[in-house]
């Protein structure tokens, strides 16, 4: 049995991030999906927060995803994916902090502003990725869930445009670290926390093929947005690593 078991949601940004992390490092692991709500009763008795993506190694479990890409870092070194040379690892922490902290939410509302009003569309996003009897409660409770999820996150009409700015400059910021060309990495000549970090919570606007989110969500203004944004440095850097590093190494994981 898998030494490693993931707390998750199938279609958060922030678990495929720690998902992109384990595959990396080729781990195994074991992969949970929580349902919604019930999520935070089992994730506060582990680790005193309701959040996911949640790692249990052992008897030892890590919340945030940060911390958790942390932790596997130290504990699974091979291959680094933050340096250790101390310029380098300070501003891949940097780089992921920033990503984390502005970008990933509102990458989250915007999206979400798409997808909960729509109720098929919502449980078919957010269930579609459970087995059997936990589909079915989720589709179930999904009129209960979306008012919910959208206060929890600041999903509103108000919050979209604030939104699409942080996106905006966090577009930018990518653009800027790389000068323009989607080939670099962001910090020095290999792949590193700070790479996985935006490529991942980018994810959900671009839909690359090998990333949760590449089905055809059948709404012409997101579809639109996705291909200005696959036009520009920052989406074909995106739509690269995923291409290039996503799956370079065996993923090892089951439910």
């Amino acid at each position: 049995m898998a030494r490693l078991t993931l707390h998750q949601f199938p279609i958060s940004h922030y678990c495929e991030k720690i998902r992109w992390v384990l595959d990396r490092k080729g781990l195994s692991y074991t992969v949970k999906n929580q349902l919604p709500g019930v999520h935070m009763l089992v994730n506060r008795r582990l680790v005193g927060r309701g959040s996911v993506p949640l790692l249990v190694d052992g008897g030892h479990a890590i919340g945030n995803s940060s911390d958790i890409a942390l932790y596997v870092d130290d504990q699974f070194p091979r291959p680094r994916l933050i340096p250790t040379d101390a310029p380098e690892r300070a501003a891949v922490l940097e780089l992921e902090a920033y990503f984390d902290r502005h970008v990933g939410p509102a990458v989250r509302r915007w999206v979400y502003g798409f997808i909960l009003p729509r109720p098929e569309l919502f449980r078919r996003v957010f269930f579609d990725g459970y087995d059997g009897l936990a589909r079915k409660l989720g589709r179930l409770a999904s009129n209960l869930l979306v008012p919910e999820i959208a206060r929890m996150y600041g999903v509103n009409a108000a919050s979209a445009d604030e939104s699409w700015r942080a996106i905006e400059a966090g577009l930018e910021t990518l653009e800027r670290r790389l000068h323009g060309d989607p080939h670099r990495y962001l910090v020095g000549a290999h792949l590193t926390l700070a790479d996985v970090t935006a490529a991942a919570l980018l994810g959900p606007l671009l839909a690359p093929p090998e990333s949760p989110w590449c089905d055809d969500l059948g709404l012409r203004e997101l579809t639109e947005r996705r291909h200005a944004l696959r036009a520009r440095p920052a989406g074909q850097w995106v739509l690269r690593r995923y291409a290039l590093d996503r799956h370079g190494e065996a993923a090892h994981y089951g439910s």
